[in-house]
């Protein structure tokens, strides 16, 4: 598996050359899974990599303006015995980004799953020290999937943790961290899944357009109907608190959010459901904030929308109320997966 980037020119995508770390043999695996930029000369691309041996580990990669290159990145239990993953980014300037992901230390078994924080101060990475709300021993699961900054001195990070795993039906709960400048700290949220034995919910993105206004998406899964629901919950600067969502169908998540200004956010995923022998249809989702309301927004299904049709949308961005990209894959029926692309005008959604 290779690392792929892709490049707007204004009129078109190209493909932009990118290292692979991890080798280019069939065995070796390079991902990236989220890219920040604060200019044309000015990007970071993170995710992992892994060889033969199956050790994963964080991969940054530099945009200078003309060629992507590799970055260092600190193993945090060493690099020979430990394993961590990057997936999300954000950056507030060229010296100051917070990468986040998660940490494996091989060597204890069972071997808990940890938060990781890695922070660009313009000339290297660094560890930074951050919570594990799910513990730190046994089982423990935590899992940082995104990360929003405003400045220097304001972040949040969201995910998943759980005290244990599936094995002793521990809950999987909703966690988001915030960064006031000095540390990362805790704070509680609400978790619509419950918090009784095996009840899940995840954040799985995050935005924020200050201190006082931010939005995670993710999914749970209702206790009642053990339908898999859409998430939204709201910050205003004292707590955590759940938004009304539509849930198109059956089977529904969401996988990312922003923010163009506090009061208009997209939020993009799939909905859809298995038919027959587990053969359904998935659409894309996008989601509008306007007037304090979320509401779903009609967009294109480059995948299709028949029987065994899959459309995915995993990452949204605008760079103004009149202009954002939606990215993800589609797999129209038995053929392989490809790439989708996704603009808004400030009228409607249409693919390329």
């Amino acid at each position: 598996m290779l690392n792929e980037a892709l490049r707007w020119n204004g009129s078109t995508w190209t493909k932009a050359a990118v290292p692979n770390p991890a080798g280019t043999g069939s065995d070796d695996v390079n991902s990236l899974l989220a890219v920040a930029c604060t200019s044309s000369l000015d990007c970071w691309a993170v995710g992992f990599t892994s060889t033969a041996n199956h050790l994963e580990h964080s991969e940054a990669l530099h945009w200078t303006g003309r060629r992507w290159s590799r970055v260092g990145t600190p193993a945090p239990h060493g690099a020979t015995t430990s394993s961590s993953r990057l997936f999300g980014v954000s950056c507030t300037s060229a010296d100051n980004c917070w990468a986040v992901g998660e940490s494996l230390n091989g060597m204890m078994l069972p071997a808990p799953r940890l938060n990781e924080a890695l922070h660009w101060n313009g000339e290297r990475w660094v560890t930074a020290r951050i919570p594990d709300p799910g513990g730190t021993r046994g089982s423990a699961f935590n899992e940082l999937l995104r990360v929003s900054c405003t400045s220097a001195r304001n972040c949040w990070a969201v995910g998943r943790a759980s005290v244990g795993n599936s094995l002793n039906n521990a809950p999987m709960l909703n966690q988001a961290l915030r960064w006031n400048g000095s540390k990362w700290a805790a704070f509680a949220t609400p978790d619509p899944g419950g918090t009784s034995a095996s009840d899940f919910s995840e954040l799985g993105s995050v935005s924020c357009t200050s201190q006082r206004a931010c939005w995670a998406v993710g999914d749970y899964v209702n206790p009642e109907t053990q339908s898999l629901l859409n998430e939204a919950l709201r910050w205003n600067g004292k707590k955590w608190a759940i938004a009304n969502v539509p849930d198109p169908a059956p089977t529904n998540y969401l996988s990312a959010v922003t923010c163009a200004a506090a009061a208009s956010c997209w939020a993009v995923g799939s909905s859809g459901s298995s038919g027959i022998r587990g053969v359904g249809i998935f659409e894309n989702t996008i989601l509008h904030l306007s007037r304090g309301t979320w509401s779903r927004v009609p967009s294109p299904n480059p995948g299709g929308a028949g029987l065994g049709d899959t459309n995915s949308l995993a990452a949204v961005d605008c760079a103004s109320l009149m202009f954002c990209r939606a990215v993800g894959y589609v797999i129209a029926g038995p053929q392989p997966s490809s790439n989708q692309a996704l603009r808004w005008d400030g009228t409607k959604w249409t693919a390329g």
